[in-house]
């Protein structure tokens, strides 16, 4: 493949993007294509070295803001017709309420999975907190060595838990974080453009 086969087929796969958004996009890639060559590496070696351009269009769509895509996607190619727009109106009262649903039920997931995870920091640092008042509760107070005894092993119990429970904490709280990003992943999926055939 060329480097304007190249450049025209990752242009037309991020055609959904504003004008000078795939202007800064395709300059970046023509510079990087010149570099490489300017270096003794052919063309076609160039451009197999970039990667394919429907991987780089995924990509590239997927840092696109999701109001960019929405935008886009919500704009008729042919344009504004008056039938079009008499339709948009008449089912408003369908599609904005189910819109608002949606969005609404992804704020509501998002918000879900940090909770759990600002939770589970909370249990944890409170077992510590919990099995440090007790360490210095033996110390500082003398309730006979029956209790203080009870108090000790209490509190190594509740810091024994602490150190692996954040470790835990941390490796949910990483999970949620990649799920979190897979949600999002998939909310813009949904105002991605679908390859058309030609």
């Amino acid at each position: 493949m060329t480097k304007l086969e190249f450049l025209n087929e990752l242009g037309r796969r991020i055609s959904q993007l504003p004008p000078d958004e795939i202007d800064r996009r395709l300059f970046y890639y023509a510079e990087m294509l010149d570099d490489m060559t300017e270096d003794g590496m052919s063309e076609e070696e160039a451009v197999s070295r970039l990667g394919s351009p429907p991987e780089l269009a995924g990509q590239i769509l997927k840092e696109a803001p999701l109001s960019t895509l929405m935008r886009s996607r919500m704009k008729p190619k042919e344009g504004w017709s008056g039938l079009k727009v008499l339709l948009l109106v008449l089912g408003a009262p369908v599609w904005v309420p189910l819109m608002g649903v949606f969005f609404v039920l992804i704020g509501v997931a998002y918000v879900v999975l940090w909770v759990l995870v600002i939770a589970l920091f909370a249990l944890v640092i409170s077992l510590g907190c919990t099995g440090g008042a007790l360490l210095a509760a033996c110390v500082f107070w003398n309730g006979g060595l029956a209790n203080e005894l009870l108090w000790v092993g209490a509190g190594l119990v509740c810091v024994g838990v602490c150190i692996p429970g954040w470790l835990g904490a941390v490796a949910f709280g990483k999970w949620i974080a990649r799920v979190s990003g897979k949600l999002g992943d998939w909310v813009k999926s949904l105002f991605i453009k679908k390859e058309e055939t030609v």
